[in-house]
């Protein structure tokens, strides 16, 4: 068993810089794909009043509900996102 200054002057080779970078760029595609999760969630929202005005009243409550479930889905993907980025900013 090696004692803990043999342990760093082993690990002294060891390059933090590419592994802060590596963990930026896993964090920022993350971030890109809660991003895009986000973009989809709004527009199936936004696409659930396509037709409204034609729809009964209970097609339109169901419209309604589907839209309120898609936001939230686009929320909880930006909260996502959001803390992709921060852990983005925090490796760098």
């Amino acid at each position: 068993m090696i004692g803990f200054k043999e342990f760093l002057v082993e690990t002294e080779g060891l390059n933090e810089g590419l592994l802060r970078s590596g963990a930026a760029l896993a964090f920022a595609a993350q971030g890109k794909r809660y991003g895009d999760e986000a973009v989809r969630a709004y527009r199936t929202a936004q696409q659930s009043f396509v037709g409204y005005h034609r729809k009964s009243e209970g097609q339109k409550v169901d419209a309604i509900a589907a839209a309120i479930g898609h936001l939230l889905d686009g929320l909880i993907a930006t909260r996502l996102q959001l803390g992709s980025v921060s852990g983005q900013v925090t490796a760098k």
